[in-house]
């Protein structure tokens, strides 16, 4: 399965009423205020320079710029006009893919790019060049798919790279070229719950947080030990299908509680406990399968 593109904005607005039913448990907290923002919305579209109009993801970087993923190369926004980066045959520093999917900004103000099928990029400001991470399937220690979902830098300076097929690959420090791969094994409970792997977080004594096609997984990365949660296990101990788990979101007000987008309503998981309770939408009209969770 590839990689898939949503309006962003439409995005946030089916979200909403899930978070304000289920902010209204944490307390009777006021968390919004009663004046709705004033809000102006530009649209940026082939006319203004893109070379291709469905985004995947979007950030804006340290210094400013809007990046763009899009199936037509990575675009960078300057508040004026677009520079496109694209894959360019026999050239070993341009872009690996230009069906580009995810994007992330380094601690050291470069930028990180997952693509489709090309694996994933290190863009280097200074140079303007791209750094290839290529899936070998003789080589163990490469990343362990070429289709990138999602791209995480911890606090310790590791990155983590989700994949569509081949669970997690992890490059410590962020450096070099080998990698520490996390998959799923069916018959191992220390291992993924799932090779389809949709989003990385970090909490704050630096687990990480993997959402999968069947529930949420925790690494700990010192010892690699990984605990699920929110998965079926059959009696035979195969796992089964569970919650797909698209975005979590840790809570700054309860370290233990973690807010999950989920293909089946918002859910707060209580980490120490494994409890969880799930929110749905009073309406019937509105869809239950939500794809990010923020504050």
């Amino acid at each position: 399965m590839k990689p898939y593109s949503f309006p962003i904005a439409v995005s946030f607005l089916i979200l909403f009423p899930f978070l304000l039913f289920a902010q209204s448990e944490m307390d009777n907290q006021k968390i919004l205020s009663s004046e709705a923002p004033n809000l102006r919305f530009e649209n940026l579209s082939l006319e203004d320079g893109m070379a291709q109009y469905s985004a995947q993801s979007i950030i804006q970087d340290s210094l400013g710029y809007i990046w763009v993923s899009t199936q037509g190369g990575l675009h960078r926004y300057n508040g004026y006009d677009f520079k496109i980066y694209n894959s360019a045959p026999f050239d070993s520093t341009s872009l690996s893919d230009n069906f580009t999917t995810v994007i992330e900004e380094s601690s050291d103000g470069n930028i990180w790019v997952g693509t489709n099928n090309g694996g994933l990029n290190l863009f280097h400001r200074k140079s303007q060049s791209f750094t290839k991470y290529q899936h070998d399937p003789n080589d163990s220690t490469s990343i362990s798919s070429g289709s990138i979902f999602d791209v995480y830098e911890a606090s310790n300076g590791d990155l983590w790279v989700a994949s569509s097929s081949a669970g997690v690959s992890r490059l410590p420090g962020g450096k070099g070229d080998k990698f520490i791969r996390y998959q799923h094994e069916p018959e191992q409970p220390n291992s993924l719950s799932s090779n389809f792997i949709y989003r990385i977080t970090e909490d704050e004594n630096g687990g990480i947080w993997i959402g999968s096609r069947a529930g949420i997984n925790l690494i700990q990365p010192s010892t690699g030990n990984i605990t699920r949660y929110l998965n079926d296990i059959s009696d035979d101990g195969m796992v089964q299908e569970g919650f797909q788990i698209r975005d979590q979101y840790h809570s700054k007000i309860d370290p233990e509680i973690i807010w999950l987008a989920s293909d089946n309503g918002l859910i707060r998981l209580n980490t120490s406990s494994g409890s969880y309770k799930r929110f749905l939408p009073p309406a019937q009209n509105i869809s239950n399968n939500l794809d990010r969770a923020r504050e």
